[in-house]
């Protein structure tokens, strides 16, 4: 059996240790190989075999402060707090020439939440040794305090500048204090250093998703990148194919996101799954125009998650676009009866209730709707439409009547343009055009909006409509010359 070679511990030595221990035989092992053998078993998430080592250790070597320091950072580690503290407060008085010692007093003050004292006895054990900067930094990360581990971290690195864990931890210090040039530059060297750093790359990729320069695309095609070499270096890293489904989500290229999202699904579906990438994955497949598979997709969301207003909803409009406006309603009626009411839920009610032919009804749930966003441009268009379907078109002027209390709004302003320039003839033309002369001075904004419902957008090419737009330097691309 080989055994400790005074540098690196040999797993197999540690095995044949561990297994003695628990025959109760009585293996030798000293102070150093104990210390090595724990940071060997730690890291591989064996804890309890680290502290089982450690306590046979200790009736070895029972004045041994090294393992006395150990076994409270073990016990620490296995959330044994006050067992750590109880160990740290019956050491000798010796023990404050040990930088540990006052690694763990730092670690008990910050889960106080006693930063100062935390950081007064991290800078006593630097001070001991100055290679702790690194663990102090990662500390101090961990409980983010990221300003003070900057200032851990950086002579760390000045004095170990290519070491990656550093580096990382730096970067990330920046990041999270709002210091996101220096974060992307160290980032940047990082994976220049060490080009299979998955995690650096990873967040490359968010810092340059959320830069707002001016190349905006630059930057969108960098985070992918950034997130596709994570991919690349690390194919099971489920929050990269997440992010990057995110972006090619928000610049429209739908099956890039579905791809993204459906591998992202597939790593985490056994685990802890997340339900709310199943809802992206149906708005995917709902912007490819699939409405079957979008609606099934939100379906199986739903019943996985409780209380989501925009997942009910998409799931009631995929359910009106395959024709099934009962389900649509019962949906719809169930928002509409919550605590959150929308004015969007009405208007889809009022589409729903339109498509089962009550036409009353459709048009009540339009003005509940109105009453609660009473700017809506296009909803005050539908309104007018199903009135005269309702009503017939020779009663058009009592719509405006009806709703006069709307009278101060641009949208509504916009829409008895509409209704005197097509209907109320006997008005005279001057007169209506002061209505859209009103609209067009002070909310642009609203012509602009009206323009991109389609009948609108072509009464907006009648010269007398298009003199009025040019006054006010309002230019529609769809506008005759």
């Amino acid at each position: 059996m080989e055994h400790y070679n005074g540098d690196i511990i040999n797993p197999e030595y540690v095995e044949h240790i561990l297994s003695e221990i628990k025959k109760n035989n009585s293996p030798y092992i000293d102070i150093f190989e104990t210390e090595d053998a724990s940071d060997y078993l730690m890291p591989n998430n064996r804890i309890d075999e680290a502290r089982i080592l450690v306590e046979y250790s200790l009736h070895l070597h029972p004045k041994s402060i090294e393992l006395l320091i150990l076994l409270a950072r073990i016990y620490m580690d296995s959330h044994g707090l006050y067992d750590a503290i109880e160990i740290l407060t019956k050491l000798p008085v010796t023990a404050i020439e040990y930088p540990d010692y006052y690694i763990l007093w730092g670690r008990i003050e910050l889960i106080k939440s006693r930063e100062q004292k935390a950081i007064e006895n991290f800078e006593v054990a630097c001070k001991i040794d100055e290679d702790l900067n690194f663990e102090v930094g990662l500390n101090l990360n961990h409980f983010g305090l990221h300003k003070d581990a900057i200032r851990f971290l950086k002579p760390y690195l000045d004095k170990y500048p290519d070491d990656d864990e550093a580096q990382f931890e730096l970067a990330y210090a920046y990041e999270k204090n709002g210091m996101l040039t220096e974060a992307q530059t160290t980032y940047e060297k990082l994976v220049d250093q060490n080009p299979f750093y998955a995690a650096a790359w990873y967040n490359l990729g968010i810092i340059y998703n959320n830069d707002n320069q001016i190349n905006q695309i630059n930057q969108i095609n960098k985070a992918i990148k950034a997130y596709e070499t994570a991919i690349t270096i690390d194919p099971n890293y489920a929050e990269a194919h997440f992010n990057l489904g995110n972006i090619y989500m928000n610049i429209s290229q739908y099956e890039k996101a579905l791809n993204s999202y459906t591998e992202y699904a597939s790593l985490t579906i056994q685990n802890k799954p997340d339900y709310s990438v199943i809802q992206y994955i149906g708005e995917c497949w709902w912007e490819l125009g699939n409405a079957d598979l979008a609606r099934r997709f939100y379906k199986l969301a739903m019943k996985n998650t409780k209380g989501n207003r925009s997942l009910s909803y998409a799931y009631a409009l995929s359910c009106m676009e395959l024709n099934d406006n009962k389900e649509a309603l019962k949906v719809l009626n169930r928002l509409i009866a919550s605590k959150n009411d929308a004015p969007e839920f009405h208007f889809a009610r009022a589409q729903a209730q339109y498509n089962l032919l009550n036409k009353q009804k459709a048009y009540d749930d339009l003005l509940k709707g109105l009453d609660m966003a009473p700017n809506t441009v296009m909803a005050w268009h539908e309104a007018m439409r199903m009135y005269i379907s309702i009503n017939g078109i020779e009663n058009i002027g009592d719509f405006l009547k009806q709703n006069k209390k709307y009278k101060s709004y641009p949208a509504f302003q916009l829409i008895t343009f509409i209704v005197q320039y097509c209907f109320l003839r006997k008005l005279s033309l001057k007169t209506v055009m002061k209505t859209l002369e009103q609209v067009a001075k002070d909310h642009k904004g609203v012509i602009y909006e009206a323009a991109e419902d389609d009948a609108v957008g072509k009464l907006f090419t009648d010269p007398n409509i298009v003199a009025v737009l040019k006054k006010y330097d309002i230019t529609l691309h769809n506008m005759q010359s």
